[in-house]
């Protein structure tokens, strides 16, 4: 009788889905429950959540504490909120355990590479050379007491590569914390789903065509996880008639074309989104090196090969599904 009820419960679950722009990108909350207008508040506090993180850590609010930083850390310790200073530690350390693959104090060259693009040119050695010392993860303190101080006066904090995985989560445990066992959070791809859709095993989500924006190369079946891709197909520079991707090698300040793009299943948004990036700069040679640090993240990588694209699955074992025109290695 008891599974009865249960049953019925679950079938009388009703969905709502909303989206807002925020983080500079389209989000989109979807969820079950069984009282509409408390599905409808549960998702409105989801998007508060992820307003908040936005207000905290976008660097182009200069109020904000990553725009307080980049204008005073250098003189003095600035006190953050503390989310603000587990995502700045979380960056530093999978910028460490990748590397520097993954660097959020990169600003400095993908300011310059956007410079030149407006002045249709390649940037000069010696720009280069400048942004790249600027570049210095280890010139950003975290101290005990929950203050940050740069120890380089030329460092620039940017979390864009892993605050919208950071308010994904944090949508997602407002969710969760308001008794949801159904739902998905979508920030412009980075997404992480609660158990599986209403009356589903799991949530089947598609991963984008690299080339053909229409259409997609792959699937993967998800449930309590997250998934982010990173490509150089969207977004990027264009100097004269050479079009570069966006995604930069915080090593060498070049833009990076080893993949056309990663995708990485993890436990949360935060993880998936930092190391979709790390991943893509880095490319297939060393994604085993980098991925034993992490035993329950898989990633999809889709490079060329010769006329066709080839996607190859490294790290954890995930189910990952492949299009029947794109060849599938292991």
């Amino acid at each position: 009788m008891a599974q009865a009820d249960t049953l019925k419960q679950k079938h009388s679950l009703k969905r709502k889905a909303r989206m807002r722009y925020l983080l500079g990108t389209l989000c989109s909350i979807e969820g079950y429950g069984s009282d509409d207008s408390q599905l409808s508040a549960d998702i409105e506090c989801a998007f508060t959540a992820m307003k908040t993180v936005e207000a905290q850590m976008s660097r182009f609010n200069p109020d904000s504490d990553i725009g307080r930083l980049n204008r005073l850390a250098y003189d003095a310790p600035i006190q953050v909120h503390p989310a603000t200073y587990q995502v700045i530690r979380s960056a530093l350390e999978i910028g460490s355990l990748t590397g520097g693959a993954f660097d959020p104090t990169l600003l400095p060259i993908t300011q310059l590479w956007k410079q030149c693009e407006a002045r249709n040119r390649m940037p000069h050695a010696s720009e280069l050379a400048h942004a790249l010392h600027a570049i210095n993860q280890d010139a950003v303190r975290l101290n005990a007491d929950g203050t940050v101080v740069f120890t380089q006066p030329s460092v620039q904090l940017d979390l864009g590569g892993i605050g919208k995985g950071f308010a994904v989560d944090q949508a997602i445990d407002v969710l969760q914390g308001a008794g949801m066992t159904h739902g998905v959070v979508d920030a412009g791809g980075n997404l992480r789903v609660i158990g599986a859709p209403h009356s589903e095993v799991t949530w089947n989500i598609g991963v984008q065509h690299p080339l053909k924006a229409e259409e997609l190369i792959a699937s993967v079946e998800l449930r309590d996880q997250a998934i982010a891709t990173s490509g150089n197909y969207e977004r990027g520079v264009r100097v004269g008639d050479e079009w570069l991707g966006h995604l930069i090698d915080p090593r060498t300040g070049y833009p990076v074309d080893k993949v056309l793009s990663v995708s990485v299943v993890a436990s949360t948004a935060m993880l998936a989104d930092a190391l979709s990036s790390a991943l893509a700069v880095l490319g297939l040679a060393c994604a085993d090196q980098v991925l034993h640090n992490w035993s329950d993240v898989s990633a999809l990588f889709v490079v060329p090969q010769g006329d066709h694209l080839v996607c190859v699955a490294k790290g954890a074992p995930c189910n990952w599904k492949v299009m029947q025109d794109v060849a599938d290695k292991a």
